[in-house]
């Protein structure tokens, strides 16, 4: 509270009229101000710029900023390339995902078929078509012939009275009617 009740912390110069009369009267009668004591810092230099540096700073500055263009460029372009690919490649697992589930129902209805091909062609279910449907009857013993191939290069019917299977006219006439056919 002591720093308050000095008369430095307040300017009453803003309160006063604002007319030219006014302000000749304030600048001839300068206000005391304290004066503070600056000690001179050694490293400190002022220089002048002149011409050269001022061109060099704003080519600095200028450079910096197409730099920093360049950068917001490139950084923008590398986050869309990464959007797209991340795009791209989600839209190839779904793709994927589908065709794997075409492919596992395409195997459990192979299985499905394969096992209904099975029960279809089971060797009781065609004996009783063929008995039923086609009217077909099992072989009996005397309508079998067998066929003896250990012996020489020749084939011999049970039954027959000849190699040849007949007569020689019957041959013959077997032989004309192959060929007028």
């Amino acid at each position: 509270m002591a720093g308050y009740q000095s008369a430095q912390a307040y300017d009453f110069t803003l309160f006063e009229p604002k007319d030219s009369t006014a302000r000749k009267l304030q600048s001839a009668q300068p206000a005391e101000q304290p004066k503070k004591k600056v000690s001179p810092n050694p490293n400190l230099r002022v220089i002048s710029k002149n011409g050269e540096v001022l061109k060099t700073q704003t080519g600095v500055s200028n450079r910096q900023v197409f730099l920093i263009f360049f950068c917001c460029v490139l950084m923008f372009a590398f986050i869309g390339l990464f959007i797209s690919n991340s795009v791209k490649t989600s839209v190839l697992m779904n793709s994927i995902s589908a065709v794997e589930n075409n492919i596992s129902n395409a195997k459990s209805e192979n299985v499905r078929l394969s096992s209904a091909i099975d029960s279809m062609f089971s060797i009781a279910k065609v004996d009783a078509y063929a008995t039923d449907v086609l009217g077909m009857k099992k072989m009996e013993n005397y309508q079998i012939r067998y066929v003896d191939l250990s012996t020489a290069d020749q084939v011999i019917y049970a039954g027959e009275d000849s190699a040849f299977g007949g007569s020689v006219f019957e041959q013959i006439q077997s032989y004309f009617s192959q060929v007028f056919a």
